[in-house]
């Protein structure tokens, strides 16, 4: 019989839980008292974008960089296997 996990939180923390657990057999559910990544994951400044700079340079070199870092060794993207939100 599956474990069933529940996790609050729906930040990359508890996403990235939820997503393991999954993985591995566990039932489980994310509670949140928001939408999923709108408190401090969403608002992270570790991610690359090429959005909110109204300095032309800045934009065309952060949208140039964007594609290339899908060429990154070790790469993983979040998939959510069987967590409810």
């Amino acid at each position: 019989m599956p474990q069933s996990v529940l996790i609050i939180g729906a930040g990359i923390i508890g996403a990235s839980l939820a997503f393991e657990l999954s993985r591995h057999g566990a039932s489980v559910t994310v509670l949140d008292s928001a939408t999923p990544a709108s408190a401090a994951s969403g608002r992270s400044f570790g991610w690359i974008n090429a959005s909110f700079y109204p300095n032309a340079i800045h934009y065309r070199t952060r949208s140039f960089c964007i594609p290339l870092l899908a060429h990154c060794e070790g790469r993983r993207w979040i998939k959510f296997a069987d967590a409810r939100f």
